[in-house]
């Protein structure tokens, strides 16, 4: 099914005004579980600043580069082969003389990608506010992608194909889920100080060394 307007009007709530225009609008768009394969027509609604894709066949996520004011995503559930594969455009110097733009990026704070099928995470520095990010159950191998995401405290991976813990150092990651992965040591993990809790359950770690330098640790599952 492909999105038209009349479906997006019907799934639109909550009227606000916009921080940026003082226009008013509707900020919430509820789409879960529609049969949909394509959102084309979303980037109709720039000033939407909720987004539930959830429970659909999705497989291109563009049509968001028009949605700078969007601060959470709903995209488990789809067929995504790639994480977050947008880019907000950047207001520069020339383009705010000559058209008033002022667009800072990708605004995104919250960004659900669960049960998908990526295999890999692309640099998401374009996305640099996010603090929460879900992607749970997909085919990723390799923690990459994610060393500019200087907001970044809630990282999911779990029930992926993980087997190292890399590309986080110095992250502000206070909550941390690896379970259902290939790891079998915890190498870097001190290099994550503000780190609270750290779900490490069915993988195959032998020996908790190297957890030294995670002062503010308080919760580690270990499971099985």
């Amino acid at each position: 099914l492909v999105l038209e307007l009349k479906d997006v009007r019907k799934g639109l709530s909550q009227l606000a005004r916009n921080p940026f225009t003082l226009k008013h609008s509707f900020v919430n768009l509820e789409l879960g579980n529609s049969s949909l394969k394509s959102v084309d027509v979303i980037s109709n609604f720039p000033n939407l600043q909720v987004v539930n894709l959830s429970e659909n066949s999705i497989s291109d996520l563009s049509p968001l580069a028009k949605l700078p004011y969007l601060l959470k995503l709903d995209c488990s559930k789809n067929s995504l082969k790639e994480c977050l594969d947008y880019d907000v455009p950047v207001c520069n110097e020339e383009s705010l003389l000559a058209d008033g733009e002022t667009s800072i990026g990708s605004m995104l704070h919250e960004a659900k990608c669960s049960f998908n099928e990526i295999s890999s995470i692309r640099d998401l520095s374009g996305h640099r506010f996010l603090h929460t990010l879900d992607l749970g159950n997909n085919q990723i191998e390799k923690i990459q992608g994610l060393q500019n995401l200087e907001m970044l405290t809630t990282l999911i991976l779990s029930n992926n194909k993980i087997g190292m813990i890399e590309g986080l150092e110095g992250l502000p990651i206070v909550n941390l889920n690896l379970e259902c992965n290939l790891l079998t040591s915890i190498d870097n993990l001190d290099k994550l100080p503000r780190l609270e809790k750290l779900y490490l359950n069915d993988n195959k770690i032998g020996a908790l060394k190297g957890l030294s330098g995670c002062l503010n640790l308080r919760e580690i599952d270990l499971g099985n």
